[in-house]
Formats: C-alpha cells, sequence, structure tokens
C-alpha cells in the first residue's frame, strides 16, 4: 500500500514543478484586477504557498478531523491514491458505499476548490449542509437558488473548497467562470454520456 502522506507530498512537488518560481511570478504579478484572470492565478499561487506552510495532514487525520471516521475502505484508499496523485479515476460504488468521500476528502488536501457536478438537486442541497456543519466551506448551485443568493454565491465562490452544481447550471448561459478548480467530480452516473 502506497504511503498516503507520500502521495499527497508528491502531488503537492508536482504543483511546484512549475518551470517559473512561484514567488517570482507573484511578485511579478503585482495588483491585477479583482476577477481578471491574473487576479485567479495570483490567487492559485498565494493558496499554493500557504499549503505549503501548513502541516501535512494525512487521510486519517482529515476523516477524524472532519468527517468522524478512522480509516478508510481499499477501495476508497486506492481510488483517493489515484486522484491525490494527480491520475483520473472511476468509482462505481453502490448507494450507501462511500462514494462522497472520494472526492469530498482530497478536496480538504488540494490547493482550489473541488467541483462536484450533480443532477440530483435535494442530495447535493443535504451534503452541502453537512459539510457547513462540519466547518467545511462548501455551497451548491442549481436551479433552486433565488436570485439573491446567486448573487451572494458568487460573491464568496474564491472561498469555497466545494461546489456542487447540476449540470445544466455549468452549461447555462450564466454559468461563472471557475479559475481555480484542482478537482472535478461527477456523483452520478447519468451525467456521461
Amino acid at each position: 500500500m502506497t504511503n498516503t502522506l507520500q502521495l499527497a507530498q508528491r502531488r503537492r512537488r508536482r504543483v511546484l514543478d512549475h518551470p517559473l518560481d512561484l514567488h517570482q511570478e507573484l511578485e511579478a504579478l503585482g495588483e491585477p484586477p479583482f476577477g481578471s484572470p491574473e487576479w485567479y492565478r495570483m490567487k492559485e499561487i498565494s493558496d499554493i504557498l500557504l499549503l505549503l506552510d501548513e502541516e501535512l495532514e494525512t487521510y486519517e487525520d482529515i476523516l477524524s478531523k472532519y468527517f468522524n471516521h478512522d480509516s478508510l475502505y481499499d477501495y476508497q484508499r486506492d481510488i483517493i491514491d489515484a486522484v491525490m496523485n494527480g491520475q483520473n479515476a472511476l468509482g462505481v460504488i453502490p448507494t450507501g458505499g462511500g462514494k462522497s468521500i472520494l472526492y469530498q476528502l482530497p478536496a480538504m488536501m488540494l490547493p482550489g476548490k473541488t467541483l462536484v457536478v450533480s443532477p440530483l438537486i435535494a442530495l447535493m442541497q443535504d451534503q452541502v449542509q453537512t459539510l457547513q456543519q462540519r466547518g467545511i466551506a462548501a455551497a451548491f448551485m442549481n436551479s433552486s437558488l433565488k436570485k439573491s443568493e446567486r448573487e451572494r454565491l458568487l460573491r464568496d465562490i474564491d472561498t469555497l473548497k466545494l461546489l456542487y452544481s447540476s449540470p445544466e447550471t455549468l452549461l447555462g448561459k450564466n454559468a461563472p467562470d471557475l479559475y481555480d478548480v484542482s478537482l472535478i467530480a461527477l456523483d452520478a452516473a447519468c451525467c456521461i454520456s
């Protein structure tokens, strides 16, 4: 079994293997206008540098801290290892089999946000509420939002670790620009066509 701490460290090193030194790039960006691609790159670099200053947590640390679990099933660990190693992964798991942790745990270890695509509005609302109760910055974006709720979400979107969205919202004419997405998860097989 691969050491999970080594996988997370490798993932962070891969992020840092950019040809430009991140500190120099950050300095060169200066103070770009809010919302511009340069502003999002500045935020991404700042997040990476902050992440590197933090003590690296293991899967078990995050499971205990946020999800009240002590361990993963072997199939969960295999899929999470693949994700943390920068690989694409497909998990075909029955309802109640622990699918959500496959992207929620990596979301807590990766810089930026995780985008979760799900057509099931009630399920996404329930998951977001549970995540928020656990102290995780999460929100959903779908047709159930009122205009004022959507405006608040768009204003606060850069503070999120997990953003749940229905496929039609992502493909709609008012879809937000998402610049700092580290992981995309499709939480239902019917999203794949």
